[in-house]
């Protein structure tokens, strides 16, 4: 199941019957009803997912099956993956509330045609390990963000992010080292 499907079958978990919890074994008992149903629904949507993974209510993956995810990894509420250009978020990353990562774009180079009509560009974005999006933040299509690198809340990351540094704005640009 991918785009709108997915994302139907993501919101309708709430109703499934206690009975699917227990399929879930260990990973259940750290969670409630809802988050384990949750975790059973993406580990059977998602092209991967890694052990111990939070993903939050009101949290909307289009295109699951192109979106990879490590372990240990949290997805706050109200955030966004559009995954049809490819996701892949590696271990011990964190997102924030709010926050977009969307691995396509609008073609608008032809100003005689509609910009509808000009179709997508795609690209995928790797969040590398130890990753932490702040909230509201937004990874456009075709950025790798690096090994430890943290991004600042609002900022919208337009560009490859280095490992190991903090990047803010709009676009991000680094503003710290976290390594020398």
């Amino acid at each position: 199941m991918t785009g709108l499907l997915g994302s139907l079958a993501i919101k309708l978990v709430a109703i499934l019957p206690d009975s699917a919890c227990e399929r879930l074994g260990e990973q259940i008992r750290y969670m409630s009803r809802a988050e384990g149903l949750r975790a059973e629904l993406y580990s059977r949507l998602l092209k991967k997912i890694g052990d111990k993974v939070y993903i939050s209510e009101a949290v909307i993956i289009n295109y699951p099956s192109e979106v990879e995810l490590g372990s240990h990894v949290s997805i706050n509420p109200f955030c966004y993956i559009h995954g049809e250009g490819g996701v892949t978020i590696g271990d011990n990353v964190r997102i924030g509330f709010h926050a977009c990562i969307i691995s396509i774009d609008m073609i608008y180079k032809d100003p005689t045609r509609p910009i509808r009509t000009q179709g997508y560009a795609k690209a995928p974005i790797r969040i590398e390990d130890d990753v932490w999006i702040g909230a509201n933040s937004t990874i456009l299509k075709g950025v790798r963000i690096g090994k430890g690198s943290v991004v600042g809340a609002g900022s919208v990351v337009t560009r490859d992010v280095p490992p190991y540094v903090v990047v803010a704005g709009v676009p991000a640009k680094i503003i710290k080292k976290r390594k020398q």
